[in-house]
């Protein structure tokens, strides 16, 4: 499990400018040479994606999609991975946190700047 913040193109800079258009990622990486189930309680990979901003941790955006009541289970492919990106936008210059909450309760963290 990881959280991940890209460019729209996939690419990770070292740091993001205001300007730049930010896509938050939560993924599940399989390195087993074999498919593997992921089950969530709802029907979605990720529950919920937050980016909390400075020392207080206030939170600057978030995303939490609509999913439906059922227990999933989402195959991750052998040797690969599948994910739930969601596009962010612009942030204003600082230090932030993403924080992905996956459909099982998992949570991953990951900081970056915007300078």
């Amino acid at each position: 499990f990881r959280a991940e913040v890209r460019l729209p193109d996939g690419t990770v800079p070292p740091s993001f400018s205001p300007a730049d258009s930010i896509v938050a990622a939560g993924i599940v990486e399989n390195l087993c040479d074999r498919d593997l189930p992921y089950v969530t309680s709802t029907t979605c990979l990720v529950e919920s994606a937050t980016i909390s901003s400075g020392v207080a941790g206030g939170v600057t955006w978030m995303d939490i999609p609509g999913c439906g009541e059922a227990v999933t289970e989402h195959t991750v492919p052998a040797a690969d991975l599948t994910e739930n990106s969601f596009t962010v936008g612009s942030l204003p210059p600082g230090d932030h946190t993403l924080t992905i909450r996956f459909g099982a309760s998992e949570v991953e963290s990951i900081g970056f700047g915007v300078r």
